[in-house]
């Protein structure tokens, strides 16, 4: 029997009906409003905006901005490709790490250096270490080993990736001639800077392949291993 009485629905409720989204879909828009506009031009009400909502809906998924940000790491790091399914050595599991965070890096300039900054331990990170970390044992590799050179692995390809996004504005545009080149890289250097801080920046970072130093820097690593293996 009806009692004349209107039910009502709860604010959060009916916010959450209204805008139709979920967490995931607010971490996805997040970090495609980073990719596109940059993590410094972030808020939740231009994030409401882009995602067609009022700002106080998003608050249904995400606690804070900061909560938002550490779903975006989250979700950077459920980017990185697993361990290969059948792999020759633990070289190739190596290196299809190391390649993976490069490549996410390089995908997400803006966002990048929230995978080395977060305050808050990533769940895909971790369960990503575990799984590596079975991998490489399960290669050949002592455990302890296999652990170390995990570590080692992650924090050497971050940091070459995120420092290749600002070493990449020196490398050579294709078509571009040498005095072209020259001036650009001059233009990214402090005011007043020596010809010879100018010539230190061409072979330093215009004249470097930088996939190939990359590629050397985890050959290095590996050689050294092998070798700590072999005096075992």
């Amino acid at each position: 029997m009806s009692t004349g009485i209107t039910q009502q629905t709860p604010a959060r409720t009916r916010s959450r009906v209204r805008a139709g989204l979920s967490r995931q879909q607010v971490l996805d828009g997040a970090l495609s409003y980073i990719d596109e506009h940059g993590l410094a031009a972030l808020s939740m009400h231009k994030l409401g905006e882009a995602l067609g909502v009022k700002a106080m809906s998003l608050y249904n998924h995400v606690t804070n901005k900061d909560d938002l940000l550490n779903g975006v790491t989250d979700l950077l790091w459920s980017q990185v490709a697993p361990p290969p399914a059948r792999a020759d050595s633990w070289h190739d599991i190596a290196r299809t790490l190391a390649a993976s965070l490069r490549e996410v890096v390089s995908e997400h300039p803006h966002p990048a250096h929230l995978l080395v900054s977060s305050q808050v331990l990533s769940e895909h990170a971790l369960l990503l270490a575990d799984t590596y970390r079975t991998a490489l044992v399960e290669s050949g590799l002592p455990e302890s080993s296999a652990e170390a050179f995990l570590r080692t692995i992650v924090t050497y390809s971050l940091g070459y990736s995120l420092a290749e996004l600002s070493w990449s504005r020196a490398v050579p545009e294709a078509g571009e001639d040498e005095l072209a080149q020259i001036r650009r890289v001059d233009s990214l250097l402090p005011p007043g800077a020596s010809d010879h801080l100018l010539r230190t920046a061409i072979w330093f970072c215009a004249e470097c392949d930088t996939t190939e130093q990359f590629e050397l820097g985890i050959s290095l690593m590996s050689a050294g291993l092998d070798a700590t293996l072999t005096d075992c």
